[in-house]
């Protein structure tokens, strides 16, 4: 496409990139050219000296080129914390929280469980760690701002349906109207592969469709106590690390 007639744009040859196109004078389009460098990722990795001796373009003339393609190479714009504070800036970059149905516990995190990162919930045993996974996965169905399914996967020998299930009815009739049941996801793994395969395969099947707010794996520790003994602290350490 020509934007004007003194300038034309020059289109990118690599495949493993996507730009649309970059608005530059002929004659510095022309002198690319014929130094065969029309794709962006080899203009920005050589050095301004080494494309001035290539095509003889002045250092202005390179200099201007390559940042015409960094900016083109941004996949995010820079943004400060005040615009993400208004909520001004890209989604991904803005954060929600899911209350935990606890004014105690909601008071203490600043107002919930906050989006988009990892939250561990370590306790000794029998504390209430599964009881507290389960009420998130009631809580993120009535928030208002962002409902949402959840998924949750079990490491453990047993799923505690019987338990769930008693939640799901205290809040149904607090919250009638809601099949709080079906947006619920339980899968039971075992082992590492069924859990790679859960995670890579099936979870990202249900985030594209936006069905799922909240993910519960509980617990992630279990996988690693079958797997390894006493005696393979630094392999465990490390295959958790990757994990």
């Amino acid at each position: 496409l020509v934007s004007s007639p003194s300038r034309i744009h020059l289109r990118m040859n690599n495949k493993n990139e996507v730009f649309d196109s970059l608005d530059i004078n002929p004659k510095i389009a022309t002198a690319l050219k014929k130094a065969l460098l029309t794709d962006y990722r080899q203009i920005l990795s050589l050095s301004s000296p080494d494309i001035e001796r290539l095509t003889s373009l002045s250092s202005k003339e390179v200099l201007m080129v390559k940042d015409l393609i960094a900016e083109r190479c941004i996949s995010r714009k820079p943004c400060t914390a005040l615009d993400i504070l208004h909520n001004k800036a890209e989604p991904s970059l803005l954060h929600w929280k899911l209350s935990t149905s606890c004014e105690v516990i909601d008071k203490t995190l600043g107002g919930g469980i906050i989006s988009g990162v990892l939250t561990e919930i370590s306790g000794e045993s029998a504390c209430g760690k599964t009881q507290f996974c389960l009420q998130l996965c009631i809580a993120v169905q009535l928030n208002k701002s962002n409902p949402g399914g959840a998924v949750y996967i079990c490491t453990e020998d047993v799923f505690p349906s019987k338990r769930l299930q008693q939640l799901i009815q205290s809040h149904s009739t607090k919250s009638p109207g809601h099949n709080l049941g079906d947006k619920i996801f339980i899968e039971h793994v075992a082992d590492f592969e069924t859990m790679e395969l859960c995670v890579k395969k099936k979870l990202p099947t249900l985030l594209n469709r936006g069905l799922v707010h909240l993910i519960v794996i509980d617990s992630v520790a279990a996988l690693f106590r079958c797997h390894y003994d006493f005696t393979q602290t630094f392999e465990r350490a490390k295959h958790l690390s990757q994990f």
